[in-house]
C-alpha cells in the first residue's frame, strides 16, 4: 500500500528540496521507490505533553490496556486470546470501530471474563486509564509507519508491550522501555504480560525509561529543535547550491569575454 503510493506521487519528487520521514522505515520504503536518501531527513513524530508523568497517583496499578481504533489490523483478536489463559489478570481496551462487534462475540466464544471494553476514551478519562495501568498493549499486524498510541503510553510513562513490525521497534527498545512481541502470535504476548504482571519493579522502571524517551526524543521541544535544525542544513544546501551556480555563470561570462576580446585582438 504504502509503496503503491509512493510511485503514485512519483512525478512529484523532484520539487521539494527534502523529504520529511517520521521512522526510518518509512525512509527505507521512500528509498526504494526512487527518492535519494541524502534527500530524507527523520524526524519522529511528537504530541503535545498535556500530563504530568512525574505526579502520583493513588490508583493501584492492576490491568493492561489498549487505546486505539477497533480494526482487524491493530490485531486485537490475538490479545483477546492473549488473556484466555490467564484469567487473573485484565485488560481494559478503550476504543470505538467497526471491529468491536467481532471483537465481543469472540470474547463470549472464549468465555473470558477478564476483558473490558470501555468504548471511547479522552482528556481525563483517558488519563486515568493509564495511570491504572501496568502497561500498555499496541498488538498490531499491520505494518504501522510510527505509532502515535506509543507515544501517548510514553508520555505517561508506562511500558509498552508491541508487535515487532514497521516503524514501532525504533520507538520501543526490548527490556528498556518496552517489550516487543512476534505480530499475531498471543502466545508471546501471553508471556510479555506475564513478565510484567509478576515484576511490577521492572514495569515501573521501564515506565520511568518511557517517560524519559519521550522527554527526549517525542516531546514537543524535541520536535521542533530537530525541525530547524533540518530547515538549516537545507537552507545552507540552497545557498551553496546558488552560489556554486553564480560562480558558474560567472565563470561562462568571463570566458565569452575572453573569447570576444581575442577575437577583436586578432581582427587589428
Amino acid at each position: 500500500g504504502l509503496e503503491f503510493l509512493f510511485r503514485k506521487q512519483c512525478k512529484f519528487y523532484d520539487i521539494p528540496d527534502a523529504f520529511i520521514c517520521p521512522s526510518t522505515y518509512l525512509m527505507e520504503l521512500a528509498e526504494k521507490s526512487g527518492i535519494k536518501r541524502e534527500r530524507m531527513f527523520i524526524l519522529n513524530n511528537f504530541i503535545n505533553a498535556n500530563y504530568d508523568a512525574q505526579k502520583t497517583s493513588s490508583q493501584k496499578q492492576e490491568y493492561f490496556f489498549y487505546a486505539g481504533r477497533l480494526v482487524k489490523e491493530k490485531g486485537l483478536e490475538y490479545l483477546i486470546k492473549a488473556f484466555a489463559p490467564i484469567p487473573h489478570i485484565k485488560l481494559r481496551i478503550a476504543g470505538d470501530g467497526c471491529y468491536w462487534a467481532e471483537l465481543e462475540k469472540l470474547v463470549q466464544r472464549l468465555n473470558i471474563q477478564n476483558v473490558e471494553f470501555l468504548g471511547f476514551k479522552s482528556g481525563t478519562e483517558l488519563e486515568n486509564e493509564y495511570q491504572g495501568a501496568i502497561a500498555a498493549i499496541l498488538p498490531s499486524v499491520c505494518s504501522e509507519v510510527f505509532g502515535l498510541t506509543l507515544l501517548e503510553a510514553f508520555m505517561h510513562a508506562k511500558p509498552v508491550i508491541a508487535s515487532r513490525i514497521g516503524g514501532i521497534p525504533e520507538v520501543v527498545e526490548e527490556g528498556f522501555n518496552g517489550l516487543l512481541v512476534t505480530p499475531g502470535c498471543p502466545d508471546e504476548i501471553t508471556r510479555a504480560v506475564l513478565k510484567l504482571y509478576e515484576d511490577k519493579n521492572l514495569a515501573l522502571k521501564m515506565g520511568m525509561h518511557a517517560g524519559a524517551t519521550f522527554e527526549k526524543k517525542f516531546s514537543p521541544d524535541a520536535y521542533f529543535a530537530k525541525l530547524m535544525t533540518i530547515y538549516n542544513i537545507v537552507l545552507g544546501r540552497k545557498l551553496d547550491s546558488e552560489m556554486q551556480v553564480s560562480a558558474t555563470n560567472d565563470i561562462n561570462l568571463n570566458c565569452d569575454s575572453f573569447a570576444y576580446l581575442w577575437h577583436d585582438q586578432k581582427s587589428l
